[in-house]
């Protein structure tokens, strides 16, 4: 996912040397905040995984339910809407230049 939106902004028509700052921005300011939910449910379901200070953390069911959570959240995030977005907020960004 990441690499695709990447090179989607690498490769654009706009970027160039000097505006590759600006497209590795763009990348950050749409990717960021995914990654930093990715790492945190990762973190969340390993917790689940071994039962390490969860309540209620020796119901299966209810460890099951979580984890379900945890992968239906990821699963709401496409990386095709990321890259259109991305796209348009390079475009934007550096045709007023």
């Amino acid at each position: 996912e990441d690499a695709n939106i990447l090179a989607g902004l690498l490769s654009h028509r706009l970027t160039t040397k000097s505006t590759a700052a600006q497209a590795l921005r763009i990348y950050s300011q749409i990717r960021r905040p995914y990654a930093f939910e990715s790492a945190h449910l990762a973190q969340q379901s390993g917790m689940l995984l071994f039962m390490h200070g969860m309540e209620d953390d020796s119901d299966p069911n209810i460890i099951s339910a979580r984890l379900q959570d945890n992968f239906d959240l990821r699963a709401l995030v496409d990386p095709g809407e990321d890259l259109t977005q991305a796209l348009t907020l390079l475009e934007s960004t550096l045709s007023m230049q």
